[in-house]
């Protein structure tokens, strides 16, 4: 037998899960990826000009977990990177996600409080019988005029469509501050890993017992081979 497991996948979960068999199950381990690298969406690599390229997009880790933040940490030093956005509104480079500082350069008001702020919310707050799309979980969350000039366009620029046909889980993942935070994320534990992703992987592979074919889609495997060869298989996506 190659492996007592086989993990599909080779992203942050399938490295994790493997990782955690050989360690603390004493198992062996495969994983296949139909990818040609390691590391999923967070793949990245240097150019021919010495620039990290991230393949999939920039990813931003962070956490409030202290255990979460002492595991990666055996894998990794990291740099703390505390994301701020700035969107040009109206003319004006306004915080994002919307915070006091917002609300003040938009609607022209002048908020100097958590409470005031809560209760320039909750009178602006629309009351939907029902939250059903994103449109509706926007307005009751923001109010028409911070939906129309931010909300709306932002949505529409990233998905194509705009929040009324998109669901309402998609509008509830925008934070919405009634402080003067302007960091894109409030966890404790903000950072990228000082020699990228694809290092941090490198790492947690880094195991006797953890073997990985990549180019390996799991769909072109004798499937008769695998029920013969492994206890459980475990599918990352």
């Amino acid at each position: 037998m190659l492996a007592d497991y086989l993990v599909v996948g080779c992203g942050l979960s399938g490295a994790v899960m493997a990782r955690f068999m050989t360690e603390e199950r004493h198992k062996k381990v495969l994983i296949v990826d139909k990818k040609d690298h390691i590391g999923g969406n967070c793949y990245d690599y240097i150019d021919e000009n010495g620039i990290r390229i991230n393949k999939y997009g920039v990813h931003l880790f962070h956490t409030n977990s202290e255990r979460v933040w002492q595991y990666v940490n055996r894998f990794s030093s990291w740099t703390r990177w505390e994301h701020k956005v700035l969107g040009v509104i109206d003319g004006q480079y306004i915080p994002l996600p919307p915070n006091i500082t917002t609300i003040n350069m938009l609607c022209g008001q002048h908020l100097t409080n958590q409470q005031e702020a809560d209760d320039w919310l909750s009178r602006n707050q629309l009351k939907h019988e029902h939250i059903d799309n994103g449109y509706q979980m926007a307005t009751s969350r923001v109010g028409e005029t911070l939906y129309e000039k931010i909300f709306k366009h932002y949505t529409f620029k990233q998905w194509g469509r705009y929040p009324e046909k998109l669901d309402a889980s998609v509008l509830a993942r925008i934070p919405v501050r009634n402080n003067f935070d302007d960091r894109y994320f409030s966890d404790k534990y903000q950072a990228l890993p000082t020699d990228g992703y694809t290092k941090v992987f490198e790492n947690i592979l880094d195991h006797e017992n953890i073997t990985v074919r990549l180019s390996c889609d799991y769909f072109d495997i004798d499937p008769s081979a695998i029920s013969k060869q492994y206890h459980y298989i475990f599918w990352t996506y």
